[in-house]
């Protein structure tokens, strides 16, 4: 009679699988942070770049970002940003 065991196997074929795809998304991460990082370079105004970096970046809200450049109003930013990529897109 032959037994064979097939539990270490599969362990590791899936832990190998998952690293793989791990290593695709962050890979795939990295790049458009790049992109990101990259596109907010280029725009010249201060402060709608300000807006992008918080947003895109940092990962600030709204209200925190029209916080900082000292507005009361929580949908500054977001103005600042849509008035921005309209012209831009």
């Amino acid at each position: 009679m032959h037994i064979t065991i097939r539990g270490k196997e599969t362990q590791t074929d899936y832990t190998t699988a998952l690293r793989k795809l791990l290593t695709q998304r962050l890979n795939k991460s990295i790049e458009s942070l790049y992109k990101i990082e990259s596109f907010i370079s280029t725009i010249e105004d201060d402060r709608v770049r300000y807006v992008f970096t918080r947003r895109y970046i940092d990962k600030a809200s709204w209200k925190r970002i029209s916080g900082e450049m000292g507005s009361s109003d929580e949908s500054y930013a977001r103005k600042i940003h849509d008035r921005y990529a309209k012209s831009y897109f």
